[in-house]
């Protein structure tokens, strides 16, 4: 009976533990509740990925993120105050809170409320992640070659991350991992 292996165009089924840079945990995925991912679109972090290349259902690897190729450092520019006026609904806005904002460009961030102040909100547009090296803890728990629409579907997030940027992809300030880190926020 051969497995079939983690390589282009299989869809990926991961168990995983994400660890901040103190060795605190960010976000998990289990065995009974599994991460997917159609491997070779750009859905992990380049590192997380190429670890995964060639491994089969039932192993396991820890791969280490350096900052650079993770969120990339902090940008003190990024944490800025906005007016109360500029913000819909200001009294019920807590800190923690995250604002979507739409820039110039049509493209979509995330603020995050870290100061209340009179008249505005401090909010940082920094990936709470940026700054840090990260750990993952990773087990793969199924690999199987991706139907046409999984493949389709990823092919269309791929096209969709690189839009955003023109197809350039800034090393300063990576974009977010559009799959594994999505961090669990407070509403």
């Amino acid at each position: 009976m051969t497995h079939t292996q983690v390589g282009p165009g299989t869809m990926v089924e991961l168990a995983y533990r994400l660890l901040d840079e103190d060795g605190d945990l960010v976000e998990e995925s289990t065995l009974d509740d599994p991460f997917s991912y159609v491997h070779g679109y750009g859905q992990l972090f380049p590192a997380v990925e190429a670890a995964l290349e060639g491994k089969v259902a039932g192993q396991r690897c820890t791969v280490k993120v350096p900052v650079a190729e993770a969120y990339g450092d902090r940008d003190p520019d990024a944490v800025f105050t906005l007016d109360r006026d500029e913000v819909g609904d200001p009294d019920s806005l807590k800190v923690e809170d995250v604002l979507e904002v739409e820039g110039d460009d049509g493209h979509v961030g995330a603020l995050r409320v870290v100061e209340i102040v009179e008249g505005g909100f401090v909010v940082d547009g920094n990936h709470p992640l940026a700054g840090q090296d990260l750990t993952f803890d990773v087990e793969v728990a199924d690999v199987r070659p991706a139907t046409d629409e999984e493949l389709e579907t990823a092919e269309r997030a791929l096209e969709e991350a690189d839009s955003c940027c023109d197809g350039e992809h800034d090393h300063d300030h990576p974009h977010p991992a559009p799959g594994l880190v999505q961090l669990r926020r407070r509403d």
